[in-house]
């Protein structure tokens, strides 16, 4: 998927308020598997907190992790920071917020944060 097909998916995404997209990868197993429906929801940034499952544009796809942190680069501008549950070590390449697309209403169970925290 290019840039121009992700602003188009934006944009229904906020004319509808949410729309349903296939989990492509097993990098949130166990708590979304590979070709389940997920419904995407509308959100801002400033709502999101750690571990919400989001789902975002990079490296030319539509991806699904978790919210790890949101930090500030040196221009003011906030950056999401996220990781797959199936490799929590590593950290995906940070994350400008206009290429947020939504959040995904479920939930990471207590005992998997804590195994991730730890890791980290």
């Amino acid at each position: 998927m290019d840039l121009l097909k992700f602003k188009a998916l934006k944009i229904k995404l906020g004319q509808e308020g949410s729309l349903s997209l296939r989990v492509a990868s097993d990098s949130m197993e166990p708590v979304l598997k590979t070709g389940q429906i997920i419904q995407v929801k509308k959100i801002q940034s400033h709502e999101l907190k750690k571990f919400d499952t989001i789902v975002f544009f990079q490296s030319e796809k539509v991806m699904c992790h978790f919210l790890w942190a949101i930090q500030t680069d040196a221009e003011g501008k906030r950056l999401l920071i996220t990781k797959s549950i199936k490799n929590p070590q590593d950290i995906d390449l940070p994350l400008e917020e206009e290429l947020l697309l939504g959040k995904v209403d479920v939930k990471i169970p207590f005992l998997l944060k804590l195994k991730i925290w730890l890791k980290n």
